[in-house]
């Protein structure tokens, strides 16, 4: 009888994992699991701070490409001004 729950008690550790290498693996995987966790969480702010850095860099570019547009525009106006006081003075 005392052998039977020996035999018992032993099969119930070996079935609920009762020894210490699947804890140490556990606690192994965890520590892995918080080491990629915190790499990503590293990654992803420096991701945010590119994505950032390229929006202050696009606002940059936009609003040199409207005074570009601007200057254009108003050289095209002049230039259109320019035509028709020429075509005026000819038909003088």
């Amino acid at each position: 009888m005392k052998k039977t729950l020996a035999v018992i008690a032993l099969s119930v550790l070996a079935i609920t994992g009762c020894d210490s290498q699947n804890a140490n693996a556990s606690d192994k995987t965890a520590k892995q699991q918080e080491m990629m966790q915190g790499d990503m969480q590293k990654q992803h702010q420096q991701m945010m701070k590119d994505v950032e850095q390229m929006k202050t860099e696009h606002k940059q570019i936009m609003a040199d490409h409207k005074q570009i547009m601007d200057e254009h525009k108003t050289i095209a106006d002049d230039h259109k001004q320019m035509k028709d006081d020429i075509k005026t003075l000819k038909n003088k």
